[in-house]
C-alpha cells in the first residue's frame, strides 16, 4: 500500500515491456512489469536488465512492445 502511494507521488507508472533475445538455438520471449517516468525509459530499463541477466548484449535484445499497465 506504502509502496502505491510513493509511486503515485513521484509520477511513476507501471510499464509491461515485452522483449526477445536472439540466441544461438533460436529465440527466447520475456516480459517485465517496469515502473518508469516514460515508455522510452522502461525500455531502455528492459534492456538493461534482461542483458545483465543474460549476459547478452544490447544488439541481440530485441524490444517489442512497451505498454502502460491499468492502474489497480
Amino acid at each position: 500500500m506504502a509502496e502505491k502511494k510513493i509511486l503515485e507521488m513521484t509520477g511513476l507508472k507501471d510499464f509491461e515491456v515485452t522483449a526477445e533475445i536472439q540466441e544461438k538455438k533460436g529465440k527466447k520471449n520475456f516480459s517485465l512489469t517496469i515502473s518508469a517516468h516514460s515508455a522510452n525509459y522502461a525500455a531502455e530499463k528492459a534492456l538493461c536488465i534482461i542483458g545483465s541477466r543474460h549476459k547478452k548484449p544490447r544488439r541481440k535484445v530485441v524490444v517489442k512492445e512497451v505498454k502502460e499497465q491499468a492502474k489497480r
